[in-house]
């Protein structure tokens, strides 16, 4: 389901990714936040951007990664 905060956090983090002067963020979560899914996005849009690009993604279950990767 789609969150406002979900929004406004991807908006912030573009922010920290185009300011040459930011290292990064410091993401405090609670759960079903839907972190997983933000992590998927990400991946997704690093990979169709860049060529040749091996990406990954790290789960405690190894269900997780078959269920978002999968298509």
């Amino acid at each position: 389901d789609f969150r406002a905060i979900q929004n406004e956090l991807m908006i912030f983090w573009e922010a920290c990714k185009a300011d040459p002067r930011s290292v990064g963020m410091i993401y405090v979560k609670n759960r079903r936040m839907g972190a997983s899914f933000l992590s998927v996005v990400e991946l997704l849009e690093s990979g169709t951007i860049n060529q040749d690009k091996i990406l990954g993604i790290v789960s405690k279950k190894d269900v997780t990664p078959k269920k978002y990767l999968t298509v």
